[in-house]
């Protein structure tokens, strides 16, 4: 059985690690100058050497010999049992070489209570142990554990780098090449020499490496093919538009991977407008017919269209509706317009929420009415016998905006905890929406076992969508979960921020409100 290229040409010494010239320069002058930490955390895309670099920085810290190093995979390994069974085999000695290092890759998929461990044993680690972590997803591991590692950024890798690692590789094999079809796998990989390896392996097994059959292989069309669109577009041309679709339809095109190629094509078409670097992607003709400004409108409403293609059953049909739309847009003259929709839509957005809370109070008022009629004797005789004791009531001063006390900070820091698990969770019951509108919004007050969520003016949407019960339901119950008790979401405003009260306030406001409302001829003595 043949062997992946990316397998084959995996790097065995820092000389053969690219593009991350810094990092590796700073983990040899640690070799050198014996400056080792105890914890080590790789972060950065996928195929950029995260793990790779591991593996050789941990065979040099032990002179050659792998035997000392453990590696986990956190994607399948992430419970609690899994770092305790690190934890206890870390007291014994290194067989040969002088550390014993753990390498756990993708170290963000660990369940909560494996980082709680799992950090106990980067507070105090034994003096033989040397931990390196690895991840594409930094901000789901916590501060506590981020905070006691030396964190490595990995970047992407540089087009010419991966063109030049690409042509080491097809010299070793023997393989001849057109340098446009190395230019396309350099792009196409989006910065990953793993992806890179891979696209090459795939159409090396079709053929010569050409640009044809690359784009057999890949189900892709040529760089010409966005410009034709966009042409299409300025020239108001439907029909041809609709050819360039019928093309996509044909070569098998994913009519999702067209959009968002689309998109870029107009991405670059943006930077070579204003003078700045692009991808290497011609697009010398198209900045002649349009504008950055109406490159970014159609970026706009096709990122828009893209989107809704993930849930179409028909995104073909959907492009193309799309598509016919764009071309016969105006885009000379639509920029002002759109301000001014987006502007209204924000202000019914706002007469919307209003609306939605006053027949929520209404509702409420309501139920309390129809209580109190039920039995008005039992509200009369409370008031009686309250004549000389009148009804206390909250000042408003003590429902503003206080300071935050230390135990309702350590209770947010539970929750914030808490988030990067509640994402994983609702990305597992395929709620990836209900994530994107939630990221929008950030916890800042904790108590009576409401979890307050704010969000900024702009981002009233997001709220809007969350305050549907299903959305509270579903957040609320794995919060509870993963908190150990019961506990609700609400979703608010950071301009209602200030007036948030607990439950006992708000009884007593409304209960006194309501008395005077069902009973206007009684006089209420109120003192604050």
């Amino acid at each position: 059985m043949k062997q992946a290229l990316y397998r084959i040409y995996r790097p065995k010494s820092f000389d053969e690690i690219y593009g991350q010239d810094q990092i590796v320069s700073i983990l040899k002058n640690q070799l050198e100058n014996a400056t080792l930490n105890h914890a080590y955390l790789f972060c950065g895309p996928r195929g950029t050497g995260k793990t790779s670099t591991a593996k050789v920085f941990a065979s040099a810290i032990n002179n050659g010999t792998d035997i000392d190093t453990i590696e986990l995979d956190a994607a399948s390994n992430n419970s609690v049992d899994n770092i305790r069974d690190i934890r206890e085999n870390l007291a014994f000695a290194p067989t040969s070489g002088k550390y014993k290092i753990y390498i756990i890759d993708e170290v963000h998929m660990l369940s909560a209570s494996a980082f709680n461990a799992l950090l106990k044993t980067l507070e105090e680690p034994p003096s033989h142990v040397i931990f390196i972590l690895a991840t594409t997803e930094p901000q789901k591991i916590p501060q506590t554990v981020l905070s006691r590692c030396q964190r490595f950024d990995f970047r992407k890798i540089e087009k010419d780098v991966l063109v030049q690692r690409l042509s080491h590789v097809l010299a070793q094999e023997g393989k001849s090449f057109e340098a446009e079809a190395l230019d396309f796998i350099a792009s196409k990989s989006e910065g990953g020499l793993r992806d890179a390896l891979s696209i090459l392996d795939k159409a090396l097994s079709y053929g010569d490496l050409t640009t044809h059959n690359l784009l057999q292989v890949l189900g892709q069309i040529h760089s010409d093919s966005y410009f034709t669109m966009l042409k299409a577009i300025m020239d108001h041309n439907t029909v041809d538009a609709i050819m360039v679709l019928a093309s996509i339809e044909k070569s098998g095109m994913d009519p999702r991977v067209f959009a968002l190629e689309f998109i870029n094509f107009l991405k670059q078409v943006i930077l070579e407008f204003n003078g700045l670097v692009q991808d290497n992607i011609n697009v010398e003709n198209a900045v002649t017919i349009c504008t950055d400004t109406i490159a970014s409108y159609i970026i706009e409403d096709l990122s828009t269209a893209c989107n809704n293609m993930r849930y179409s059953p028909q995104p073909q049909v959907l492009l193309l509706t799309e598509i016919v739309k764009i071309a016969g847009t105006n885009y000379d003259t639509i920029g002002s317009n759109r301000h001014v929709d987006s502007d209204i839509r924000s202000e019914f957005a706002l007469v919307n929420t209003e609306i939605r809370r006053l027949e929520s109070l209404v509702q409420s008022l309501e139920k309390r009415i129809e209580e109190i009629s039920s039995n008005p004797q039992a509200i009369v005789d409370k008031i009686k016998d309250d004549v000389e004791k009148p009804i206390p009531r909250i000042s408003a001063s003590t429902i503003e905006r206080v300071d935050i006390s230390d135990e309702e900070k350590s209770q947010l820091e539970r929750v914030n905890d808490a988030i990067p698990v509640l994402y994983e969770e609702l990305r597992a019951l395929k709620q990836a929406q209900l994530m994107a509108l939630l990221r929008e919004g950030k916890p800042e007050r904790f108590f009576d076992d409401n979890i307050f969520f704010c969000f900024e003016e702009k981002n009233i949407f997001h709220k809007n969508m969350l305050d549907t019960q299903d959305a509270n339901n579903s957040v609320s119950k794995i919060l509870s979960k993963l908190l150990k008790k019961n506990v609700r979401v609400q979703y608010i405003l950071y301009s209602e921020l200030a007036g948030i009260k607990s439950k006992k306030v708000s009884n007593d406001e409304n209960f006194i409100d309501m008395l005077s409302e069902v009973f206007p001829d009684v006089t209420i003595d109120v003192k604050p």
